[in-house]
């Protein structure tokens, strides 16, 4: 089990810093979210969801609800994912074409790089722990190098976009 602590850095005496300790194995990480026999990886973080950008008041609630499904996927995934596209104001998703009621709209969504389909196979093979993650996947062979992950609920867990 993962637990987050705010305590001083044992090895020195500087002000308090945030670590985390996996139960049971002694294993503490500084700066990294540490798993149990893994090693270190980052939880995915508001900033590369919003690109820079502020999340617009009525989504916020959105936005922490994909973090927390995200990061729970993540987890169980035990590798990086690099978030390619988040949050889109309405200007930025007609500039690129993106579909005019896209979940990235309302911070339901985000896109990550997989040109080896790796994280692709790993959805397609983990129906139970999307579901268990509250997130739906656009179907891979729509997605040629990247995954869509959101949290708005469709008819279908893997989804035609």
């Amino acid at each position: 089990m993962v637990v987050r602590e705010y305590h001083p850095n044992p090895k020195s005496h500087a002000r308090p810093r945030s670590y985390v300790r996996c139960r049971g194995s002694g294993a503490v990480s500084y700066g990294y979210l540490l798993f149990c026999g893994m090693g270190p990886l980052r939880m995915i973080k508001e900033s590369e969801i919003m690109k820079g950008q502020a999340c617009p008041k009525d989504y916020a609630a959105n936005l922490q609800k994909l973090l927390k499904s995200l990061n729970k996927f993540r987890s169980a995934y035990g590798k990086p994912m690099i978030v390619t596209s988040g949050y889109r104001s309405p200007e930025h998703n007609r500039k690129i074409g993106g579909a005019k009621n896209s979940a990235h709209l309302s911070c339901q969504a985000a896109d990550f790089s997989d040109p080896d389909r790796k994280l692709a196979e790993f959805c397609l093979n983990n129906e139970a722990l999307l579901e268990s993650c509250g997130l739906w996947v656009e179907h891979p062979s729509y997605t040629p190098t990247w995954v869509h992950l959101q949290i708005r609920p469709v008819s279908q867990r893997y989804f035609k976009p």
